[in-house]
Formats: C-alpha cells, sequence, structure tokens
C-alpha cells in the first residue's frame, strides 16, 4: 500500500499586490483589486488515501481569479509520483477554471 498526499501550493506574482511575511496578509501596493489578477485555489491539500501499487486516482482542483485581469499561471509543477494538467493556465477575469492532480505510484 502506498499512502499519499500532497501538499498543494501555487503561486502567481503580479504588480500591484503583495504579500507581508505574517500571515501572508494582502497588502494593497498599487492598482485595486479591479486592475489586477487575483489567485484562488480550491484546496491547499489533497489526501488521495491508500492505493496499491500501480492504482490510478486524480482530483479535480479549482483555481479562481476574482480579479479584473487575466491571471497567467506559466508553470505548475509536481514531483513525481504525482502529475497535473494542465502545465500552464491562462485564467479570464471571475472565472474558475479547474486542473487534474493525480497520482499513480
Amino acid at each position: 500500500m502506498f499512502s499519499s498526499s500532497l501538499l498543494l501550493v501555487l503561486a502567481a506574482c503580479t504588480d500591484g499586490v503583495g504579500f507581508t511575511g505574517e500571515n501572508d496578509t494582502p497588502v494593497d501596493t498599487g492598482p485595486d483589486v479591479s486592475e489586477v489578477p487575483v489567485m484562488g485555489i480550491g484546496v491547499t491539500e489533497v489526501d488521495f488515501g491508500q492505493l496499491t501499487l500501480g492504482e490510478y486516482a486524480s482530483v479535480l482542483i479549482d483555481v479562481s481569479n476574482t480579479g479584473g485581469a487575466n491571471l497567467v499561471i506559466t508553470a505548475i509543477s509536481v514531483d513525481a509520483p504525482f502529475q497535473v494538467n494542465p502545465l500552464q493556465l491562462d485564467v479570464a477575469p471571475h472565472s474558475t477554471p479547474q486542473i487534474t492532480l493525480s497520482v499513480q505510484p
């Protein structure tokens, strides 16, 4: 049996929004939110539970943009045995596409 979980971290940088080192509190450093992308993710941790070797499991994860500009994610990567699709993502303002996270130990 293979016990698998993954802490998921996606990061996107944009002019106008920053984060402090304390509690990741958003800080307004420029234009208002209507002029920049604002990324959100549906989960921060995925637990696939107990899998046997060779068994495949996947989940869909929401990636939202509640801001007023396109969010461009140029690279999404995970370590083996995890896989993610797509590897890049353009998220229009006020939309929530999904990425697929899978594992096959």
